[in-house]
């Protein structure tokens, strides 16, 4: 499947063949838009084309290739009929649109791609951040984002003196997370904000470049053995979806609620 930047005009070269590969000649061609459910996005109307012609170009306008506000790639169906002496065939194809990503924080990451290239410098050999693309490298931050603010956390806010408050501490539960505002994010203590950062990437690196023990952990293998090497691998941590690395960047800020209730 091919991919195209949002508001792009895509041209896609039908050829007239049937669906096992075989030349047809068809007396007449119709197309219309099909989003990723199916449902139509336009009526793209008769085909102009030559007599003697084995394909049509069509040319989707990038008016329909847009995407809903948060939604970062939808695929797109373009559906034509060909008419022929036995019947009307159909013959699809699909392509998929996606926006560039931008990040913003505290709506889809903790920091700016500038602020992830600094704290990169901060980690010895990020394997996954070093071989990626700008363009992935984004796409991680934000699943990595996403993955973070399922997490429950705390924080020890700042007094007069800019000094935490022990005896004080502030929870972000789960469902909290999305109506916060960078105001919010500005307000909380450096420590925080620089631990989210740093989860962030370590999370974000890790997805560049494969966490096969935590695959294995969620998929309750206990232990692994290759030759006369044998590994056990923990499984009553409890998984936040993240990976082990990722919840040591977090330690001293994770938010443990246990409550026992009567049966």
């Amino acid at each position: 499947m091919n991919f195209y930047p949002e508001n792009y005009d895509v041209t896609i070269t039908v050829p007239f063949t049937d669906p096992t590969g075989a030349e047809v000649t068809p007396s007449a061609a119709t197309a219309k838009l099909l989003d990723g459910d199916g449902a139509q996005i336009v009526d793209l109307g008769a085909l102009t084309f030559a007599v003697d012609a084995t394909s049509v170009g069509v040319t989707i306008d990038g008016a329909h290739n847009t995407l809903p506000v948060g939604e970062q790639r939808a695929v797109r169906i373009l559906s034509v009929t060909l008419t022929l002496p036995g019947g009307d065939i159909e013959r699809r194809f699909a392509y998929a649109v996606e926006t560039t990503v931008r990040l913003e924080v505290m709506t889809n990451s903790f920091m700016t791609y500038e602020s992830a290239q600094v704290i990169a410098t901060d980690f010895v050999n990020p394997v996954g951040w070093a071989v990626a693309e700008e363009a992935a490298r984004k796409t991680a931050l934000v699943n990595a984002y996403q993955r973070l603010t399922q997490i429950p956390m705390k924080y020890n806010p700042l007094d007069v003196a800019g000094e935490p408050m022990r005896a004080q501490e502030n929870v972000v539960l789960r469902d909290e997370w999305i109506g916060l505002t960078y105001d919010d994010f500005a307000a909380w203590p450096a420590h925080f904000r620089l631990a989210l950062r740093r989860a962030q990437f370590i999370e974000a690196n890790g997805l560049l470049q494969g966490d096969p023990l935590g695959a294995k952990r969620r998929a309750g293998i206990t232990s692994e053995t290759i030759g006369e090497s044998s590994v056990r691998i923990d499984a009553s941590m409890v998984d936040y979806g993240v990976s082990t690395e990722t919840l040591s960047a977090l330690a001293g800020y994770i938010y443990f609620n246990m409550r026992i209730g009567r049966a």
